[in-house]
C-alpha cells in the first residue's frame, strides 16, 4: 500500500471513530430529570451540572461505621 493510501485511509478511519462518538454522547441536560432517563448511579441519584450541561453520579453517602450500643440479656 502507498503511503499517500495508507494516510488517506489512516485519516478516514480516524474521522469516523471522532464523529461515532460524538453522536452517541448523549448526556446533555437542562435539569436532574433528564439525567435519570440517561444514566443510572448505583446509590444515588443523578444530577445536572448546568455549567457543563451533563450528567454525573454524585458521590454515594458516607457509610462509616456507626457506634451501636448492645445491651447484653442474661
Amino acid at each position: 500500500m502507498e503511503k499517500a493510501t495508507f494516510l488517506k485511509v489512516f485519516l478516514i478511519f480516524v474521522l469516523l471513530i471522532l464523529l461515532g462518538q460524538g453522536s452517541h454522547a448523549k448526556r446533555d441536560c437542562s435539569n436532574d430529570d433528564d439525567c435519570a432517563k440517561i444514566i443510572r448511579c448505583i446509590d444515588t441519584k443523578p444530577t445536572c451540572d448546568l455549567k457543563k450541561q451533563r450528567c454525573y453520579c454524585p458521590s454515594p453517602p458516607n457509610y462509616e461505621t456507626k457506634r451501636v450500643q448492645k445491651s447484653h440479656q442474661n
